[in-house]
């Protein structure tokens, strides 16, 4: 085989190998950043719960049965 054909085939699939790693990297901010999202909107969700109840509702304990 041809070495330029080599040489470009390595780094093509080098290329590639990147795009993927990137891509990935890049779903994991995005699923890191809407699960911390969605647990800034659950915390906020209980704790207005817990102000709108009366002393000793047990909010959490009904949220957990």
């Amino acid at each position: 085989m041809n070495k330029n054909l080599e040489k470009s085939y390595v780094s093509f699939i080098s290329e590639i190998k990147q795009s993927i790693i990137k891509s990935r990297y890049q779903a994991a901010r995005i699923a890191n950043r809407e699960q911390l999202l969605l647990y800034i909107y659950v915390g906020k969700r209980i704790s207005e719960k817990i102000d709108a109840e009366k002393w000793g509702a047990k909010v959490l304990e009904q949220i957990s049965n």
